[in-house]
């Protein structure tokens, strides 16, 4: 009984820091490969990879942009402008990769002070 007791509360083993720091930083960068690929299948399916015409949707004409601005402020833009950000995989390609990186690092750098 008295030898599960040091084993809950020992330290981690700095091999297996080291074998999480590599899968999450393996798993990271391939999330942020998968995102990335998967935002440029969208833009080529969605425009036919290229500009059909000059004309811009209702939701990007300056009456709807004043019209928004009017109702919910500049508060409301930029909700709009974190909506659109946020709905494109693209944009998460950074942050994961910058997560996963910081992840691994804190996990070397944990099993390179453990004893």
């Amino acid at each position: 009984m008295n030898d599960e007791i040091p084993a809950l509360t020992s330290p981690p083993n700095r091999t297996m820091l080291n074998i999480v720091g590599v899968v999450v930083l393996v798993l990271g960068l391939g999330v942020a490969a998968v995102l990335y690929a998967y935002g440029q299948k969208s833009i080529s399916l969605s425009t036919g990879g290229n500009w059909q015409d000059n004309t811009l949707s209702t939701d990007d004409s300056k009456a709807n942009t004043r019209d928004v601005e009017m109702y919910n402020g500049k508060l409301g833009m930029w909700a709009l402008d974190l909506e659109d950000w946020c709905s494109n995989p693209q944009s998460w390609v950074v942050p994961v990769a910058l997560a996963s990186l910081l992840g691994a690092i804190a996990c070397f750098r944990v099993a390179n002070r453990s004893r």
